[in-house]
């Protein structure tokens, strides 16, 4: 049976622990920014917390940087989404020290998902020597 994937994690109904923790402090006032279409994916390592909003304007992302300063979290978006592809952004919100995944590494997990096997072998051939070529 092949898991579900999204954005090189694996989808879990296991929650991040400071998502817990603050569940559990804020109940149903709990409010965290660009909260639409969420999703929980884990690695291995960690919980990540997932979304993939429509639209996310200044205020959105003041909200969420100040949210993330305040928790020891840290975001990343992504232009492009699963969900609705070419209307919604990919975020992903986690602990700041359990980041593991850099660069090429991510973008090779993502891709791995949505393209052939042969056809992402080749692509992973190309990314692996494009990133040698330019920081080796």
């Amino acid at each position: 049976m092949q898991k579900e994937m999204l954005y090189g994690y694996e989808l879990t109904e296991e929650k991040p622990t400071w998502f817990k923790i603050e569940e559990e402090l804020r109940g149903e006032n709990m409010i965290i920014p660009c909260l639409d279409h969420a999703k929980f994916g884990t690695n291995g390592d960690e919980v990540v917390l997932l979304l993939e909003p429509y639209n996310v304007s200044m205020e959105d992302i003041k909200d969420l940087i100040k949210f993330c300063q305040t928790r020891n979290l840290e975001f990343e978006i992504w232009g492009s989404s699963f969900h609705n592809p070419g209307n919604t952004l990919g975020i992903c919100v986690r602990c700041k020290d359990k980041y593991k995944k850099k660069g090429s590494q991510f973008w090779l997990d993502r891709y791995k998902y949505i393209m052939e096997d042969e056809e992402f072998d080749e692509f992973q051939k190309y990314v692996l020597r494009d990133f040698q070529e330019r920081w080796a």
